[in-house]
């Protein structure tokens, strides 16, 4: 029995009219507004959807099929990664042309931040680390700095390594993730001697960028 229980679909093979889901409530959640499945008017046919939903009002946007805005358009509650991100998707600036849609279904639009199991992803217990640490006792972090230094930079002298400032970023290497604002501000910002480390991938451009920064300034920052 289903009832009340949430599940996560990506594809679904059963019509939409089978009675099975008659009574069936759907959330659709907006991980990245920027993603929209956008594909050529002439895939429609594979949809099994009826011709009368491609229209301004459908799924249809700008002569294509996007399922993103089917998602916004025929969901019961729609969701998102934050209320501050549900916010600026309503504005043209951050809606990647889906403004519209979005603010009539505003009512319906609700900001949940990402979740994080804290059993797993807890520093004091977590058998990864080279040394365990809390809020009440923080001195296995300088450890976890000393082994990170040494694997990513290989420093000549470590103790001197250990006393500079070390940043990190992990995320999506994208100019919605303010990437050019990182690789403007890079050559600054190691100028007053701190090391970073970085972990994503994205557009190849920005990936070209800090690798080139990365070489100019070896031992500095890690990519």
């Amino acid at each position: 029995m289903i009832g009340r229980q949430a599940l996560s679909l990506f594809t679904c093979k059963r019509s939409i009219r089978d009675a099975f889901f008659r009574n069936t409530a759907t959330f659709f959640s907006i991980h990245n507004i920027g993603y929209q499945g956008l594909f050529p008017a002439s895939e429609m046919q594979l949809t099994n959807l009826g011709k009368e939903l491609f229209t301004p009002e459908g799924i249809e946007f700008y002569g294509k099929v996007n399922f993103l805005k089917a998602g916004l358009l025929a969901a019961d509650i729609l969701g998102t990664v934050s209320t501050t991100y549900a916010k600026e998707i309503l504005m043209k600036e951050y809606s990647f042309g889906l403004e519209g849609v979005l603010r009539k279904r505003k009512d319906d639009l609700y900001g949940i931040i990402n979740g994080i199991d804290y059993g797993e992803w807890d520093p004091s217990r977590d058998v990864f680390l080279p040394a365990v640490y809390s809020h009440k006792n923080s001195s296995g972090k300088a450890l976890c700095k000393k082994e990170l230094m040494q694997a990513l930079f290989h420093p000549e002298d470590l103790a001197a390594a250990e006393r500079m400032p070390l940043m990190g970023m992990v995320g999506r290497l994208t100019e919605q993730k303010g990437l050019d604002l990182v690789v403007e501000a890079l050559p600054e910002l190691l100028s007053f001697g701190v090391k970073l480390a970085i972990l994503g991938k994205g557009d190849e451009k920005y990936q070209r960028d800090l690798l080139e920064i990365a070489g100019r300034h070896k031992g500095m920052i890690s990519v």
